[in-house]
């Protein structure tokens, strides 16, 4: 199963996703066909039970954070609304280790490397 760290709205909520996947091809190709409407169902819903609205949404098993983790998964999602959410997979088994697919809400990967938080990579 992949893991995803998940940053909700900006550092509002961090979460443990364990996704239903196994392979981060398989990951990346529910992004790409993900309904992105969904991201602002599931980040501006308001309720009690928000791991399981995000289970509901998204599949897999959600664990709520009430900070930042202090390491994230080879995988990371930022959920806010379909203008700046993504979804980012590295790669370290690949020579560098900002070899990494950055994937934004029109399903298509970013073609060039980009700042990511606090992150510099080249192009």
């Amino acid at each position: 199963m992949i893991e995803v760290t998940v940053e909700e709205e900006h550092g509002w909520k961090y979460w443990n996703w364990k996704t239903p996947f196994k392979k981060k091809s398989e990951l990346s190709n529910w992004w790409k066909n993900l309904d992105y409407n969904l991201i602002s169902e599931a980040v501006f819903t308001v309720g009690e039970d928000r791991a399981g609205m995000m289970r509901q949404i998204f599949g897999g098993v959600w664990e709520e954070h009430r900070v930042a983790p202090s390491e994230t998964h080879e995988c990371y999602m930022h959920l806010h609304d379909k203008e700046d959410s993504y979804l980012q997979i590295s790669h370290p088994e690949k020579k560098f280790p900002e070899d990494r697919q950055l994937f934004y809400c029109d399903g298509k990967e970013s073609p060039e490397f980009e700042v990511v938080q606090h992150e510099v990579s080249v192009d």
